[in-house]
């Protein structure tokens, strides 16, 4: 069975029993993001993709051939982790959670381990370093010469970028291949109908930007050795293949 969201999930519940019982889910997004005065959407965003990685696990464990009594330890902690990571539940304290995660993550240690899977993902450092290039670009969209909306953009979906590629091995390659995409595709638009003047601020900042595709692929090349994501994935292969290019942009 294909085990990514699983140790995926792993890997959250072990961030959740490192923490206070105190702190909100608010702020345990935030600080997984590193960046405790994200705008709401980023963490709306990052919620987001943990409840998929909740979900993916779910399909992944009933339809799996354990037996029920086997299935029932791993879906009750997707079923608290659902609810605690839900839209209602983010301004809620993790309560007594952390104290009960360690339970939770023994049903996926064994697990994994009965499947000979790996119990840790695979950091990237070139990923890091992307992230933290990533950082130093957003504080240029600070430019009031650029477009309202341009600045807006570039800023939440890169910050949403940069949370995601220093946390791949709890979110996988896939969400930043697909913020990447995103947040080419919103900037061309916006900028679209800018003054020239406004066009000439984004230009230098897109070019920058326009190399992070190449890198991207470059990182999905080590991080998914064995399971190439661009040879394998014709969706998230499209993400970078069909790119616009720049002087269409420009």
């Amino acid at each position: 069975m294909d085990t990514q969201s699983l140790r995926n999930t792993l890997l959250i519940l072990r961030r959740i029993a490192a923490t206070h019982a105190n702190q909100t889910i608010l702020q345990f997004i935030n600080k997984l993001a590193e960046a405790p005065d994200s705008p709401p959407e980023v963490a709306l965003r990052v919620a987001a993709y943990l409840l998929d990685q909740f979900k993916s696990a779910r399909i992944v464990i009933v339809n799996s051939q354990l037996v029920p009594e086997a299935k029932s330890g791993v879906l009750t902690a997707l079923d608290a982790l659902e609810r605690l990571f839900s839209i209602e539940s983010l301004h809620n304290q993790f309560g007594s959670f952390p104290k009960i995660a360690p339970g939770y993550i023994s049903n996926f240690v064994i697990l994994l381990s009965a499947s000979g899977s790996p119990l840790e993902g695979e950091e990237s450092e070139a990923a890091i370093e992307l992230a933290e290039e990533i950082d130093g670009l957003i504080t240029k969209f600070d430019d009031l010469g650029l477009d309202p909306l341009v600045r807006e953009i570039g800023r939440k979906h890169m910050s949403m970028l940069a949370t995601l590629l220093r946390h791949i091995p709890i979110f996988g390659l896939e969400p930043a291949l697909s913020t990447y995409f995103d947040l080419v595709m919103r900037l061309r638009r916006a900028d679209s109908g800018t003054s020239p003047k406004a066009k000439s601020r984004l230009d230098p900042l897109f070019v920058t930007i326009k190399t992070w595709g190449e890198r991207l692929g470059l990182i999905d090349k080590a991080v998914n050795s064995g399971a190439k994501l661009l040879e394998r994935a014709d969706g998230a292969r499209g993400l970078l293949e069909y790119l616009p290019d720049i002087s269409d942009v420009l």
